[in-house]
């Protein structure tokens, strides 16, 4: 309900605020050996440095558990319920704890993370995936990194669309703005179908069979318009 409450109105939570941990959960908990090594290219590796420590710790949480989920479905094999909701929940309540003014780098990472995290969350709770406030902060963001001089990876520009396009359900009709964005940012990477453009969403954080069925139906309302 907490949480809820502050992803519907975009306020703080109201638990937690003075005990609120920073470390990653996974390490924590021993969620993955610890020979498992995430492998990230050069650029992605290089950008996720530059981010705030604390917001980079729940990148790697998010990404590493985008990893569990898609072994988990691979083998046949469930995820602790407990373990889910307590992964989410401190997802969420870091992510919305923090706040970026007037860094808009670190800020709209951190949007887009809250996207992709509640669309996890607040699905397996049946409960509406789309909140009118992050979609307009995060629009918001995405044209202010348009505009930055700062480069971002073209795989962290690809993955906030995609991420966008899910949270707003904008791949089920055609966004110019967003879909001409995309096409730019798909061009830097030489992509050109739906199979080369899913490697480069899992390389951020990607859960094949929840976000699969949707980035593909993206992918094909882009290409239409392309060719229309």
């Amino acid at each position: 309900m907490d949480i809820g409450l502050a992803l519907c109105f975009g306020d703080q939570p109201l638990f937690f605020r003075d005990e609120m941990l920073w470390e990653s959960y996974i390490a924590a908990h021993n969620l993955i050996g610890k020979s498992h090594v995430v492998i990230f290219n050069e650029e992605l590796s290089a950008f996720t440095r530059t981010l705030d420590k604390r917001l980079a710790i729940i990148q790697k949480d998010l990404h590493e558990f985008s990893l569990i989920s898609n072994l988990a479905y691979q083998t046949k094999r469930s995820i602790d319920p407990n373990m889910f909701n307590e992964m989410m929940v401190s997802v969420l309540y870091r992510l919305l704890y923090l706040g970026f003014q007037g860094d808009p780098l670190n800020e709209i990472i951190r949007i887009g993370m809250v996207a992709f995290a509640s669309s996890i969350f607040l699905r397996w709770r049946g409960t509406r995936q789309r909140n009118d406030y992050w979609t307009y902060i995060f629009r918001d963001g995405l044209l202010k990194m348009q505009a930055r001089e700062t480069n971002y990876p073209p795989a962290i520009q690809v993955w906030l669309l995609f991420t966008f396009a899910i949270y707003t359900s904008a791949g089920s009709y055609k966004d110019d703005w967003l879909y001409t964005r995309l096409e730019e940012a798909l061009e830097l990477l030489h992509i050109r179908t739906w199979d080369e453009a899913r490697p480069v969403l899992k390389s951020v954080m990607w859960i094949d069979f929840l976000h699969d069925p949707v980035g593909s139906n993206i992918f094909k309302t882009l290409n239409k318009s392309v060719k229309s």
